[in-house]
């Protein structure tokens, strides 16, 4: 190569030296580095401390059970089918009702071939409600005893009918029906003397007592009617009682027919009931009711 040509090697040269001083330096510094930090730290310590396979995510697997005997004491029974009702368990469900009763929701009738209905009883010795020879029974023996038994049902009874015949030969007493009741103080009734073959009817509005029936003597309500067989014979009632009127049919035949003035504003309950007269000797007053049947209206 010419010595004189225009390249400048000379400063070419020095350049390349330099560097690969720099080089050689930055290395020398990176090795003490490296030396400085192996002698702090100890790597090996840390593997040992967590392991390879620990810092792998290890694959999710359900927990596995073991069954003991008190776990599958624990465990729901087994879901089996319902059994289905045999011959006699439709045969016990058939006989609950007997002769001529039924009942539906609005509807009642009861020939007292049995209690299906489950009527009142009770029997302290004095006062009497009893279920016999297939008639309701009630007998109170003490003088001016007062008692009354509802009719079972759950509706608002308005139109009611029953059979009703004295056992007691002096007609010891009155018999009636009570509807429209509210409580003690409020309700409407219809009483009857089958010895005399009267009958009266009232009502009771905050416990303050109004005849309905006309006035056949001084301060005396109770009306005769011929259509009252012998308190021995049976006697059909027919009442409808509703909180504006009363109408009441004897064997058939409508006595009475009665708008109410100032009435109860709702309907109400209705049963039966029994007085003793004061004069009663010791059996006191005793009647018997069969063939009951009450119901309410549905428009």
């Amino acid at each position: 190569m010419d010595s004189n040509s225009g390249f400048p090697w000379k400063t070419v040269l020095i350049i390349v030296i330099v560097f690969m001083l720099l080089c050689c330096c930055l290395t020398a510094i990176a090795g003490a580095a490296v030396y400085y930090i192996g002698g702090e730290t100890d790597f090996s310590r840390i593997m040992e401390e967590n392991p390879v396979e620990d810092l792998i995510k290890p694959e999710f697997t359900l927990p596995q059970t073991e069954v003991t005997e008190e776990i599958l004491e624990e465990a729901p029974p087994e879901e089996t089918d319902p059994e289905l009702p045999t011959e006699s368990d439709e045969t016990e469900s058939a006989i609950k009702l007997t002769g001529q009763q039924e009942l539906s929701d609005y509807y009642f009738f009861d020939d007292l071939s049995s209690n299906a209905f489950d009527w009142y009883q009770y029997d302290d010795g004095s006062t009497i409600f009893l279920l016999e020879d297939e008639t309701y029974t009630i007998q109170i023996k003490d003088p001016e005893g007062f008692d009354w038994a509802y009719f079972p049902v759950d509706f608002y009874p308005h139109e009611m009918s029953f059979d009703v015949r004295s056992l007691d030969a002096d007609d010891d007493g009155t018999f009636g029906v009570f509807c429209n009741y509210l409580d003690t103080d409020n309700y409407y009734y219809l009483e009857f003397d089958l010895g005399t073959k009267e009958y009266v009817i009232g009502k009771y509005i905050n416990d303050v007592q109004t005849p309905l029936t006309k006035k056949t003597d001084v301060d005396y309500f109770w009306n005769t009617t011929t259509t009252l067989k012998n308190s021995q014979s049976v006697n059909r009632i027919g009442i409808s009682c509703y909180p504006t009127s009363i109408t009441m049919f004897i064997n058939d035949e409508m006595v009475e027919n009665i708008e109410v003035p100032e009435s109860l504003e709702v309907p109400g309950k209705a049963g039966l009931y029994l007085y003793t007269f004061e004069n009663a000797d010791e059996d006191g007053y005793k009647v018997s009711f069969d063939n009951v049947e009450v119901f309410e209206p549905q428009q």
